[in-house]
């Protein structure tokens, strides 16, 4: 029998989170008219974003917000999701020139337990390969294993911040 920290329940919840608002962003793009087959944190979100829909048939009303305002709401909850971003460069030579930076680190949650994205930057500055690491007093920091759509998910929250 395996035991569930706090902190990996923690970083399950927000990976879930995630997966949800990534996939009201992409309703949203697509200009979708129905909540049919939504999961429940993705229609909640939505509807705090401005979309109504309709109780019985589940088909957007007239009184939902235009899509690019849903998903401005959606781009600003995601930005005030996050407590802290930061970058570092690699190892370089004093008096070489500023080097690029090469790692990001977005904060979810401080303390015990903490928990952060952390990857790559590219050339361009743009997240690459982002991994969601969690942490509890006395324990090592640790990555979550994600499947594929939670993967992409993932990938696309890191873009919101380094894109």
């Amino acid at each position: 029998m395996t035991t569930t920290t706090h902190a990996e329940s923690n970083a399950t919840a927000w990976s879930e989170t995630i997966l949800s608002l990534w996939d009201a962003s992409q309703w949203a793009h697509d200009q979708r008219h129905t909540s049919l087959g939504l999961h429940r944190e993705t229609r909640q979100i939505l509807e705090e974003c401005g979309a109504e829909f309709d109780k019985r048939s589940g088909e957007i009303t007239d009184d939902c917000e235009p899509w690019n305002a849903i998903q401005s709401k959606i781009w600003e909850r995601v930005q005030e999701s996050v407590l802290s971003i930061q970058t570092r460069t690699a190892w370089h030579d004093p008096g070489d020139q500023q080097p690029e930076d090469t790692e990001f680190r977005i904060w979810l949650t401080l303390g015990g337990p903490s928990l952060q994205i952390r990857g790559e930057l590219t050339a361009y500055g743009a997240a690459h390969e982002p991994e969601l690491i969690y942490s509890e007093m006395g324990l090592p920091p640790t990555r979550l294993p994600l499947d594929r759509s939670h993967q992409s998910a993932l990938e696309w929250f890191a873009l919101q911040f380094f894109g």
